[in-house]
């Protein structure tokens, strides 16, 4: 993966917003504490992803401060952290299971999870979404920005494509959970005005 510049201050969008990960020992509590929800765990991670602070601090933290090609940062909600978010260049086309051809010198990709369910179905991750992707376009040059949901996970699906990504792909045996292979949905939205290319293999 290329390097990504961390963020250098919030991104916000009335109460909610992204926002740079700080090192401090209860960035890592809150990250340990929201993977003791089994809901959130069953989406992002898996039963095997609980971790302690200090393996959450070891995970995120090189991501968090800008040592890792992979750049993370919090959710929040009225200036409160309740769910990370990280975003990436995409350095070749086989990491998502694109044709060879398919150019990735422009396209980004992103995962999210906000870590506080009773939040959920409030359509703050779609402001997150658009938000990031707004970054990633205007700041970063991104042409395309890829997102890889679970097939089985219609929630995320549903409020992805509200938020303009359209579903072009299925990963196939994409992600290994607790010993279970799962599929993914390839969900892709373009940048204004860039012509989408075929990812049909």
């Amino acid at each position: 993966m290329n390097d990504a510049p961390p963020l250098d201050g919030p991104l916000l969008d009335g109460a909610s917003g992204v926002e740079p990960i700080l090192d401090r020992d209860e960035s890592w509590a809150r990250i340990s504490r929201w993977f003791e929800d089994a809901r959130v765990r069953r989406w992002y991670g898996g039963e095997s992803h609980r971790c302690t602070p200090a393996q959450a601090r070891e995970t995120y933290r090189r991501r968090a401060i800008g040592e890792s090609p992979v750049r993370a940062a919090f959710i929040t909600h009225e200036r409160a952290p309740i769910g990370y978010v990280q975003f990436y260049r995409v350095d070749a086309p086989e990491e998502y299971q694109l044709p060879p051809e398919h150019d990735v010198s422009r396209t980004w990709a992103l995962d999210l999870f906000i870590g506080e369910p009773e939040l959920w179905g409030r359509g703050i991750g779609g402001r997150i979404i658009e938000l990031l992707c707004a970054h990633l376009e205007h700041e970063l040059g991104a042409r395309e920005i890829l997102i890889d949901p679970r097939v089985e996970n219609a929630r995320a699906v549903r409020a992805y494509g509200r938020v303009g990504f359209e579903v072009v792909g299925r990963l196939r045996a994409y992600e290994e959970q607790d010993g279970v292979v799962h599929d993914g949905l390839l969900m892709r939205r373009l940048a204004s005005g860039a012509a989408g290319q075929n990812v049909e293999k």
